[in-house]
């Protein structure tokens, strides 16, 4: 069956149910985040492992070795890939997760950091602000940044915010050779970082249309991808309009279509056949309306 009916079923069973996507490259990410709606994404999963990588997607979407070589390659993959969901106008926070037990990990290698605030440390409140975005996945560094004073999560307006300052707080015991600011999916400034285990670094960004932007720090370590993410600060134009990329949906849709063919050439059970494909033609609508509403390229 789908991957579908057992969200289905959770949901009946508690509708209040947390739906994590436990890594970027599965085939059916595209119609779980249209047809599902989750609540976040790993972008810090099992594949990263303090010694190593399991430098393969397995049963996933596969990447261009060319393209994302090396121990760096999956993990950049499966970055690129949540770039092009925001870039869709999809607003879903980052996760983490270790297989401690299964794979060669230590508990909480892969982990998410989330701001309370002023709220006590309890379940109900750390998921709140997970969901909000208040947060930063890691298997290394502690990367604590603050953009115009705001955290990770927040929503800023173009026509009130035009430059962003960033302060930004790294702790490693790995070196690092730069802090990046991506914004709408590229590298969009390079802070430089110093040799030193605890570092505040300053920096500042023009804005010059509306989309998202996060900041990210990869370890000068080859052996395996370690690094730190925010989560995503969202800039919106006027009328609240949400920046969504043509190229980006277009993205998904091929790799809907390329799933929808994978499932017509090996279910042989045409009853089971049409059941599963009727998410990804759901999914498939829900990407050609995002292509309708495309404002950018």
């Amino acid at each position: 069956p789908s991957p579908m009916r057992f969200v289905e079923q959770a949901r009946q069973q508690n509708p209040e149910v947390w739906i994590d996507i436990e890594k970027s490259f599965w085939w059916d990410v595209p119609t779980w985040l249209a047809v599902a709606k989750p609540d976040s994404i790993g972008i810090a999963h099992n594949h990263m492992h303090r010694s190593g990588v399991l430098d393969n997607e397995a049963w996933g979407k596969q990447r261009s070795i060319e393209q994302f070589p090396g121990p760096h390659g999956n993990g950049l993959w499966t970055q690129e890939i949540y770039y092009h969901i925001l870039n869709c106008g999809i607003r879903i926070p980052p996760s983490a997760g270790s297989a401690s037990g299964v794979l060669p990990n230590p508990v909480g290698y892969n982990r998410a950091y989330v701001h309370l605030g002023d709220k006590p440390f309890h379940r109900d409140n750390w998921f709140t602000a997970l969901k909000s975005g208040r947060c930063f996945v890691t298997n290394g560094p502690l990367l604590r940044v603050r953009a115009n004073q705001t955290h990770a999560g927040t929503i800023l307006r173009l026509d009130e915010t035009r430059k962003i300052d960033f302060e930004i707080h790294l702790t490693s015991n790995d070196p690092f050779a730069e802090v990046q600011v991506i914004f709408n999916g590229s590298v969009q400034h390079r802070i430089p970082c110093r040799d030193a285990r605890d570092q505040t670094l300053h920096a500042s960004m023009e804005l010059r249309e509306s989309g998202w932007f996060l900041v990210r720090a990869i370890a000068d370590v080859e052996h395996t991808f370690r690094f730190a993410s925010t989560a995503p600060w969202y800039v919106e134009g006027e009328n609240n309009s949400k920046r969504i990329s043509r190229s980006s949906v277009e993205f998904f849709l091929d790799w809907l279509e390329s799933r929808i063919l994978n499932i017509q050439q090996n279910v042989s059970d045409i009853s089971q056949r049409d059941l599963v494909l009727g998410w990804h033609y759901q999914a498939r609508e829900f990407f050609r309306a995002l292509q309708r509403d495309a404002n950018a390229d």
